[in-house]
């Protein structure tokens, strides 16, 4: 099957599924930026805390800032270095998120900058309980805090801002290549085997893993493509931020649809299950079964000894039915017309014993008739599939 074959159904509901993957993928970044933003703060006071957006600022830009207070913002005053207070920003309706910009001086000197805040806010306090309701009322309360700003020159900030815009472009194409490689190759065998069995634990646990890798995507495309970006930037509102946001989400959406598709236009992966097995060598003959009659139960008396072989003689007999035998240290695994059907996997060096060998034969293949090739080796054997009963092939 080709790309060019799919069905315009298939593909509908491949854009559907990415859309609703990205639509998580937006909603997971905005809390991971919200958890980064409530945990790394750079002064805290006893209402508000702050937070420094842009680095490397050079003289005459702007600073932002991001307040994060515990009552309604009334004004912000900031104070540079031992300069008077000026005004930053005055009640006109409600802070845009809490984001505001700074002027530094063109004549302020390089190197560290200590900048005070003065913030006044209403604050509500609890005055009774009656019953159900609580009262409160509005008080007003100012909060001071520090922060440190590095002031660096306009040629060390340029050079800066470049590394982190190039480190972001970089982890945009890497996003991209690693969703589409991801999509279209990982999990495939596991996927088919989920497909086998639907409605199974492992069909939930792998629907719990792709939830847990969007929320892992997003937190890696909040620290290493949007943080740098937005730390290159003076920006005072949430809009811009978003933005960025979506730009990131674009490098895995296209990730996303493009490995969909080429996972779809590739053939299907085909997954058996394997079943365990053992054999002993044994002294008798196996009988007949009639209808419904459970095979006899061997006792351990009829063991008996049963020549060492080399690998080699093993794989020569399989061969000569037209097998092929792949060797791997101390596994062997015949394969049919290129399908595996029979693994043997020795327990200690050669040669070989029938007890030495743990055998593993794939669920739709009848495992009597392979054993009954390795009785032309060993002699008559006692074979025994999981949770079968025990019979005598020879």
């Amino acid at each position: 099957m080709t790309a060019t074959t799919l069905s315009g159904g298939k593909k509908a509901l491949i854009a559907f599924g990415v859309a609703c993957a990205c639509a998580l993928f937006c909603g997971a970044m905005h809390l991971v930026a919200w958890v980064i933003d409530a945990r790394s703060v750079d002064a805290t006071g006893r209402l508000v805390n702050a937070k420094l957006t842009t680095s490397d600022v050079a003289p005459g830009d702007d600073l932002a800032l991001k307040l994060m207070t515990g009552g309604d913002l009334r004004r912000l005053r900031a104070r540079i270095g031992s300069r008077p207070a000026v005004d930053v920003w005055t009640w006109t309706g409600p802070a845009s998120d809490g984001r505001f910009a700074i002027t530094i001086p063109r004549d302020v000197e390089l190197g560290s900058v200590r900048i005070g805040l003065d913030v006044d806010l209403d604050y509500r306090v609890e005055t009774s309980r009656a019953l159900n309701t609580v009262y409160y009322r509005t008080v007003q309360r100012r909060d001071t805090i520090e922060v440190s700003v590095p002031i660096v020159s306009p040629e060390h900030q340029a050079s800066r801002r470049w590394v982190l815009r190039g480190v972001a472009a970089a982890s945009w194409i890497v996003g991209l290549v690693v969703t589409y490689a991801l999509v279209r190759w990982s999990f495939r065998r596991l996927f088919a085997r989920v497909k086998r069995k639907p409605g199974s634990m492992l069909e939930r646990i792998v629907f719990a893993a792709l939830l847990v890798a969007m929320f892992a995507a997003a937190a890696i495309g909040q620290l290493i493509f949007v943080t740098p970006i937005v730390r290159t930037t003076t920006f005072s509102t949430l809009p811009p931020i978003v933005a960025i946001q979506l730009g990131w989400t674009v490098s895995i959406a296209l990730g996303l649809w493009r490995g969909l598709l080429a996972r779809a236009a590739a053939p299907a992966v085909t997954v058996h299950e394997w079943r365990s097995g053992k054999v002993r060598a044994v002294i008798g003959s196996g009988r007949e079964t009639g209808y419904r009659e459970a095979a006899s139960t061997l006792p351990p008396m009829l063991s008996r000894e049963a020549p060492g072989l080399e690998a080699v003689a093993i794989i020569e007999l399989f061969r000569e039915l037209g097998c092929e035998v792949v060797r791997r240290r101390n596994a062997l695994e015949v394969t049919l017309d290129g399908e595996p059907v029979l693994r043997l996997t020795a327990l200690r060096a050669e040669p070989w014993l029938p007890e030495d060998l743990a055998l593993s034969i794939r669920e739709d293949v009848d495992g009597e008739p392979l054993v009954r090739e390795l009785t032309k080796l060993f002699g008559p054997l006692e074979y025994q599939r999981h949770g079968g009963k025990p019979s005598i092939v020879e």
